[in-house]
């Protein structure tokens, strides 16, 4: 059960292990763009192109569902970001229980942005869990985990993807054993566990009275969605990248200053340091270097960005 890129080298590993997979569960087909044209998920493309039984249920708790699954006689379910959360009849067909990939390390970051949280709160370090899933949110018991650093330069993108890889390789590492009840599981300490939110367009609004580090790990933590953007000239100014600076320079949060930097040739001042600019996108128009930007904006030096919506 999946549906994202990032999650198909769990199904592919799979079935290059020899597993036999009964079925793929993916979210339903969506609509896209300004069209809204239909786009069917990766997970769905993946599996077609293989011949993989597939189902996209609206509601997996219908009768419906729950006897198709049951006909199916799986002895493991995996779930790698489904989206979707399984009633306690479905936990309850597999032989072997359904086992879940959470790209953290359980009990921190329990919920739906382990990966973007772990990066904005300046975690170095991360990981992938394997857990026995249960009725709560990222409650059950833990049947592996594998430790991953965090580098300076990881955005949700990156990070996310190489969490699926390791975790795919570690579940048909751990597969064999657990299915001849070889792994004894171990109970997460609920006293220490973290929570993440659902991410919101919202939460990629630019606060200068944040650090430039701070800022730093939003840009990374926020990308690709929402990102970390701002406004200017009554237009949306998008963060595209840029680099934290601990340097002062004299002004007010938000004010935008020239920098004497090739790569870096204008930040803006925050609570603690300033943020280097390297490539903006400003709303109707492409993503350019910041050296671009300020010829056809000269005005842009010496504004000031707001702290609030």
């Amino acid at each position: 059960m999946g549906t994202p890129t990032f999650v198909i080298p769990v199904l592919d590993k799979l079935l290059a292990r020899g597993h036999h997979i009964a079925a793929v569960y993916t979210q339903p087909d969506r609509g896209s763009g300004r069209g809204r044209d239909i786009e069917i998920t990766p997970v769905k493309r993946f599996a077609m192109e293989r011949s993989v039984p597939l189902f996209q249920p609206e509601n997996l708790a219908t009768l419906q569902v729950l006897d198709e699954v049951t006909q199916l006689r799986p002895d493991v379910v995996v779930v790698a970001a489904y989206g979707r959360i399984l009633p306690k009849q479905l936990l309850e067909i597999p032989r072997h229980g359904c086992i879940n990939i959470h790209p953290s390390l359980l009990p921190r970051y329990r919920g739906p942005s382990p990966v973007a949280s772990a990066i904005i709160q300046g975690e170095k370090v991360t990981g992938v869990t394997l857990m026995l899933v249960e009725q709560g949110t990222d409650t059950g018991p833990v049947i592996a985990r594998e430790e991953v650093q965090i580098s300076d330069d990881d955005t949700t993108d990156s990070l996310t993807t190489r969490l699926f890889e390791i975790g795919s390789k570690l579940l048909v590492e751990t597969l064999p054993l657990w299915e001849v009840g070889e792994i004894n599981v171990t109970s997460q300490d609920h006293s220490l566990a973290t929570f993440t939110n659902k991410i919101t367009r919202g939460d990629g609004w630019a606060t200068w009275d944040l650090s430039a580090k701070e800022l730093e790990r939003k840009l990374r933590g926020f990308t690709p969605w929402p990102g970390l953007y701002t406004c200017w000239d009554g237009r949306t100014l998008k963060v595209i990248e840029a680099i934290a600076l601990d340097i002062s320079m004299n002004g007010d949060a938000g004010q935008v200053v020239a920098l004497d930097h090739v790569y870096l040739p204008v930040g803006v001042i925050t609570a603690s340091g300033v943020l280097g600019l390297a490539k903006l996108q400003l709303q109707g128009r492409r993503i350019i270097n910041a050296k671009e930007f300020l010829i056809g904006h000269a005005n842009f030096v010496g504004s000031r960005l707001p702290s609030s919506l």
